[in-house]
């Protein structure tokens, strides 16, 4: 691999040396589509939301910036957040 020159054709691709040859792997936050191999790779975003699911009361939304692989929930309308890391989303008493 050449600092200068990547050979992988898609920019969510890293090189990475081995021994008499290179192959190219899908950056953080994005996973090989299984459409091309070697320099060819396809990389495509991993949305997150389908692994880690929000509350009921929740929407969540993808994040597709390069280099992450995060994303976040936020309550619906009418709910608020009563959890701490984890978004808990109860309906707010009017």
């Amino acid at each position: 691999c050449d600092a200068e020159a990547n050979p992988c054709t898609d920019v969510h691709a890293t090189c990475a040396n081995t021994p008499g040859d290179f192959s190219c792997d899908c950056n953080a936050g994005y996973e090989n589509t299984g459409s091309g191999t070697g320099a060819g790779v396809v990389c495509g975003d991993i949305d997150e939301c389908d692994d880690y699911p929000c509350d009921g009361n929740a929407e969540c939304t993808n994040d597709a910036t390069p280099g992450t692989d995060a994303y976040s929930c936020f309550c619906n309308d009418g709910y608020e957040n009563t959890g701490s890391a984890d978004v808990v989303c109860t309906d707010i008493d009017e």
